[in-house]
């Protein structure tokens, strides 16, 4: 179902009730408003994890997404700054 079916079918499910159409129309915009914000974080953190190189090469470990080679990379690099061995 796509974003557009889904608003679509949520506005006909309402349809004839005043106040759950209003509630619906809210938290439809707040949807929309989300999944663009979401989006957005997304596509910085994938040019983040895209221009390091450790964690390129951690992304090529099934499993591993960009979240997760961020979190590890920045992790090590706290250590190195630590003076931990």
């Amino acid at each position: 179902m796509t974003a557009a079916q889904f608003e679509f079918r949520i506005r006909e499910l309402v349809e004839g009730h005043p106040t759950l159409a209003m509630i619906a129309a809210a938290l439809l915009a707040t949807r929309v408003t989300l999944r663009r914000e979401f989006n957005a974080s997304e596509k910085r953190l994938r040019v983040m994890a895209r221009s390091d190189t450790r964690a390129r090469l951690l992304m090529k470990t099934p499993g591993v997404g960009t979240i997760a080679s961020l979190v590890y990379v920045a992790a090590d690099r706290q250590k190195d700054r630590a003076g931990t061995p």
